[in-house]
């Protein structure tokens, strides 16, 4: 069970307090005034639902739940995933995903799977995509 807490002085703004297996009290702060109260409220009906799955070692199979998820700001999903509640995938640059590519290719080429000329054609696209998105 989560609960939805106000907080005043200098900081305003609405926090969701909830317990994890262990019996640690967990917070997910929503920051200052940009959220509304009913905003908040549906949140904490997520963080609820999140918890009970997450306690019980089920994968979220609530369709409103992966839906909302997937809609909410990369925010919210990051204080969800810091406190424990969801995993949120690595990210990589698209240089990163080029380089990895090119690694794989090159491995090919040493067992002989592609010809060099291909590669060398890879490395040619990749020199034009990254021209022309700068």
């Amino acid at each position: 069970m989560a609960t939805l807490y106000r907080r005043a002085g200098s900081t305003p703004g609405y926090e969701i307090r909830f317990f994890d297996q262990q019996g640690n009290r967990l917070t997910v702060y929503l920051g200052g005034r940009r959220y509304s109260k009913q905003t908040a409220t549906e949140l904490k009906q997520i963080v609820e639902t999140l918890v009970y799955y997450k306690d019980n070692a089920i994968v979220v199979p609530d369709k409103k739940t992966l839906a909302w998820l997937e809609a909410t700001a990369p925010e919210i999903r990051q204080k969800l995933a810091k406190a424990g509640l969801i995993d949120v995938p690595e990210t990589h640059t698209l240089k990163e995903v080029w380089k990895k590519f090119l690694e794989m290719k090159e491995l090919d080429r040493k067992t002989g799977k592609i010809k060099e000329t291909t590669l060398s054609q890879y490395d040619h696209t990749k020199r034009r995509f990254f021209e022309f998105f700068k």
